[in-house]
């Protein structure tokens, strides 16, 4: 960043010298950082003893002090009962509360009250940052003003989500002048002046600052004397301590799994717990135990080692033992060669696997992921690949060892500056994970775990650095059963969906709960969505089966633009491929009908949900293609959204390993896959990418579905029943852009 702006600065810095600092109260100065003061968390919780309002009128009270113009909903209250009821018999309660029911301020007042009365943590834990982020910002503010007394509450995140501060001041005093790195310091110096979390989602980082970033984020590593001079101002540390005086403690999914199925003593200390978006709770614990193994991310972390000449880390630490008398030149050779050595695996191993998994695609040429038995056991190159995977384990488990051996033998040296522990605490990090990847490697090619399914993925049009391995538990319902609910005292479990056919039994057996004194409770939507919704089923799209993706992808692709025009945009597609939505994305951005529209598409214009709906929600005109992810979670009320496309019913792929696995499974067991597994996770999907449309009372808009199986086969009817009772009409695309037109001006609303 050498240019004007460094004289400028100069000039600052020489006329803040000639005067004396002035420090503001809320800022506190440390090692020469400048921080926001953290909050004092020395109060306990709130000690009188509140009874639940259990009559009607009571409830109703305390919602008009949020709500002046409220509009009541005996369902909401109700739901109160129902959790407060939970909570006070010590069960086990799935509550499905329909959109716009008002189900956060449903869990989150009995919880309250519960809480204070028994002087007892409640942990609420979500799927979605966006929902977190609404449970934080906005209904906690809702909930106090309600409340007749006072509440404390905190947020606590996987520890990687806070920033290190003994790391970042190591950092600022290492010379650095890239630019990203120099921005991103800036860029937090500033930032730190403000925050009270330390949590990289209040940053808005570029790709550079996000690499930069992975320097920062709180570890587990060693302890040194420059870590413990940060300890009392550690974020994560706070979070925790925060958590131990909270009466409501708001975290994800993802962290709540790994808590809970962690080793060690967990860092939540709580068994009376809320699950909203209890739907995707399975996904988190699955992928919490399952684990994964891509070239991209390991290359990453030895080129961060680097050879001697590229004076990174394995240069550092070789110059560390050599100032401490622990080193001799022929050693740092031996390194490098090390080094070098693992490399070379790690070329031949994943070339191989590409290798492999090309030929595979030539007999095949849609498919791209397979499990590995079947891999290994049909493949001619499949002993050899075995080969060179016990190689490159034995590779990683020695790259291991060495760099361990040499922190532990250096880290109690009186000798060492804080720097070079701020290296060697970066080099374990580096060793556990290699030591994790050894064992990853040798159970998924030579010590395969029943019950875990292991599969590769790729990409056909790349080379070896986009081959993927995977491994998740097959089901994770009794591990969950046994490992996490049967361990608690109450859970909630609510979602906008979690019956199938007006049945829970297909999310209970998802979950293992196997409990008989599961209580139940479902509520439907308030919303009148017959006044609010028209539904079209286009009649003339092609069979997606019967014509190529390219023939398919043109005829969604004429749907999509004649009614994104009728809308004016804030149109919405739900794709169940990425495949698809590449092909239709190019179509549309190819083609002229749509070139005053702002096309965004996920993983194509951004891979990050959240940006990808901000920029649809600032910008008139847009047009938002998504997969997975988009079907669920989101959160778009008023005009932004006024037209939601599903592409196809969203099924998963038959040749999907994890489905396949399944339904194998159930095979096995004398089970209906369709029936048991597919249908039912299909209707789930379905009934979750319905309820983006409709989110206030205000909102109206059009439901077009593409796929005529949801007409033309038996099972289509189920799809129609698991959503509220709308008008169908079944459509042509001539007329698609006058009838939309037509409903959104003149419909009734």
């Amino acid at each position: 960043l050498k240019s004007e702006l460094s004289e400028l600065i100069a000039l600052i810095l020489e006329e803040r010298s000639t005067v004396n600092p002035v420090h503001h109260p809320y800022l506190l100065i440390h090692k020469g950082i400048a921080i926001k003061k953290p909050e004092d968390f020395s109060n306990k919780m709130n000690s009188s003893i509140p009874s639940f309002p259990k009559k009607e009128e009571e409830k109703i009270r305390l919602l008009e002090k949020a709500f002046p113009s409220l509009e009541i909903r005996k369902d909401q209250l109700t739901m109160m009962d129902a959790v407060h009821d939970a909570f006070e018999d010590s069960k086990t309660a799935l509550i499905e509360a329909g959109t716009g029911l008002g189900k956060t301020l449903g869990y989150l007042v009995p919880a309250a009250f519960y809480s204070v009365r028994h002087q007892e943590s409640i942990i609420i834990s979500t799927f979605t940052i966006e929902l977190q982020n609404q449970l934080i910002h906005q209904e906690l503010a809702h909930l106090k003003k309600m409340l007749p007394f006072p509440i404390q509450t905190a947020v606590v995140k996987g520890r990687s989500n806070y920033i290190s501060l003994a790391k970042f001041d190591r950092v600022l005093r290492i010379r650095d002048d890239h630019y990203d790195s120099a921005l991103t310091k800036m860029q937090i110096l500033i930032w730190l002046l403000q925050t009270d979390t330390g949590d990289r989602d209040e940053l808005n980082l570029t790709s550079g600052g996000e690499l930069f970033w992975e320097r920062l984020q709180n570890t587990k590593s060693m302890t040194s004397s420059h870590q413990t001079a940060w300890q009392h101002l550690d974020y994560f540390e706070r979070a925790k301590k925060s958590a131990s005086h909270a009466n409501l403690i708001i975290t994800n999914h993802a962290y709540l799994m790994t808590d809970y199925f962690s080793n060690g003593k967990q860092e939540m200390d709580s068994s009376v717990i809320i699950i909203d978006e209890a739907h995707q709770l399975e996904n988190a614990a699955l992928k919490h135990l399952g684990g994964a193994l891509d070239y991209i991310t390991i290359k990453m972390m030895l080129n961060k080692l680097g050879f001697h000449e590229q004076k990174q880390l394995l240069f550092k630490l070789d110059k560390i033992r050599m100032e401490s008398g622990c080193g001799a030149y022929y050693e740092s050779r031996q390194n490098n060669l090390l080094l070098q050595e693992t490399i070379y695996e790690l070329e031949q191993f994943f070339q191989m696997l590409s290798s492999v998994c090309q030929e595979v695609s030539k007999g095949n040429p849609s498919n791209n992921t397979l499990t590995l038995p079947t891999l290994l056991s049909s493949h001619h190159h499949a002993r050899h690949l075995i080969m060179i995977a016990e190689r490159l384990s034995e590779q990683f488990r020695k790259l291991a060892f060495m760099l361990q051996t040499s922190v532990d033998e250096l880290v109690n040296k009186e000798s060492l500056g804080k720097t070079q522990l701020f290296y060697l605490g970066e080099i374990e990090s580096i060793a556990t994970y290699f030591s994790k990847c050894a064992g990853q490697l040798r159970e998924y090619f030579l010590m395969n775990k029943e019950e875990v399914l292991y599969w590769v993925e790729w990409n056909k049009n790349s080379p070896s650095q986009y081959v993927y391995l995977y491994s998740q538990p097959i089901e994770g319902g009794s591990e969950m059963w046994f490992r996490f609910f049967s361990q608690q005292q109450s859970v909630v479990l609510t979602s906008s969906t979690l019956t199938v056919k007006g049945s829970f039994q297909y999310f209970r057996n998802k979950l293992g709960l196997y409990d008989e004194q599961i209580t139940t409770y479902s509520f439907p939507s308030p919303f009148r969505y017959k006044e609010k919704v028209q539904m079209f089923i286009a009649s003339d799209v092609p069979e997606v089966n019967s014509v190529s993706q390219e023939e398919y992808a043109a005829s969604i692709s004429k749907y999509i633009e004649n009614a994104a025009i009728a809308c004016k945009g804030r149109m919405l597609v739900l794709f169940t491929s990425q495949e698809m939505l590449k092909t239709t994305h190019e179509l549309l951005k190819n083609g002229y009908a749509l070139e005053d529209y702002n096309i965004l598409s996920q993983g194509i214009s951004s891979n990050s949900k959240t940006r990808l709906i901000k920029h649809f929600q600032n910008f008139d005109k847009s047009i938002l293609l998504g997969t997975a992810s988009f079907w669920d979670g989101l959160d778009m009320p008023g005009e932004t959204l006024q037209c939601l496309m599903i592409v196809r019913l969203p099924f998963s792929s038959p040749a999907d390993p994890v489905t396949e696995a399944r339904c194998q499974r159930i095979k096995e067991k004398g089970g209906n896959p369709f029936s048991s597994y597919s249908l039912p996770e299909a209707i789930m999907r379905f009934r979750q990418g319905f309820g983006r449309l409709i989110r206030t009372n205000e909102d109206k808009g059009v439901f077009i579905v593409c796929d005529r199986r949801i007409t033309t086969t038996s099972y289509g009817k189920d799809f129609l029943k698991s959503i509220p009772e709308i008008n169908l009409t079944e459509i042509k695309l001539e007329s698609i852009g006058s009838e939309i037109e037509g409903w959104l001006n003149g419909g009734r609303g």
